[in-house]
């Protein structure tokens, strides 16, 4: 008995659904694999996030007394003596944190270590101070944080406004909290975030009061 092979007709509709098959799916499956990066980046985000409030709510209960002191006192050798006590910017304003994947540091907005020259404002103990609570904070996040990673936190009045991070320098799958990139309006052009790292990136994208179009609305 003669067995029947396939035509070279039938053959090429076989090709031909198959790549139909695979143009269909192949999108599919790398956009899953994207949104999986993100949502693996927005936990970590976020447990940094809690991790980073445990630590200012200790800073916060450390410098109380001395925040009080330093603004009372009219005597202004006593204020260079309680400056050395202060983590937190003298005029309370808004701060940042960058961890680079190895150590972290006070910086502004734009992720640039803040200069400690001024040796009105950073006397030496007060550098010793900063560079030990630097220290502090990533060291207690990494407890809680284990992954090699580089993260960013806005920090306004003791509190964590929000975080982003991701597994390195210049990684473009860029996690955050408490809002993340999915959040944002579909009206919003989130272009920029897909051309930025996570110590240039505005934070202001992922605080849950921002407007959402990419303007830093405190801590400039």
């Amino acid at each position: 008995m003669k067995r029947k092979g396939f035509t070279l007709m039938e053959l090429i509709v076989v090709i031909a659904i198959f790549g139909i098959l695979v143009a269909v799916i192949t999108p599919a499956s790398a956009a899953y694999i994207t949104r999986s990066k993100f949502r693996v980046q927005n936990q970590k985000s976020k447990a940094i996030f809690n991790a980073a409030q445990v630590v200012l709510t200790d800073l916060e209960f450390t410098e109380r007394k001395y925040f009080t002191a330093y603004e009372t006192t009219t005597d202004s050798n006593q204020k260079i003596k309680l400056k050395k006590h202060l983590y937190t910017p003298l005029d309370h304003s808004d701060w940042f944190y960058y961890w680079d994947g190895h150590q972290g540091y006070m910086c502004d907005a734009k992720g640039n270590a803040i200069n400690m020259d001024d040796s009105t404002t950073y006397p030496d103990k007060r550098k010793t101070y900063i560079a030990e609570w630097n220290d502090r904070m990533g060291q207690s996040i990494r407890r809680i944080v284990t992954d090699e990673m580089v993260y960013k936190i806005w920090v306004h009045d003791y509190n964590v406004v929000s975080v982003a991070c991701a597994d390195k320098a210049h990684s473009r799958f860029i996690g955050a909290h408490p809002t993340t990139i999915y959040d944002l309006d579909d009206s919003v052009d989130t272009d920029p975030l897909e051309h930025t790292t996570v110590k240039d990136i505005d934070l202001s994208w992922f605080d849950l009061d921002a407007t959402n179009d990419g303007t830093l609305i405190t801590g400039t």
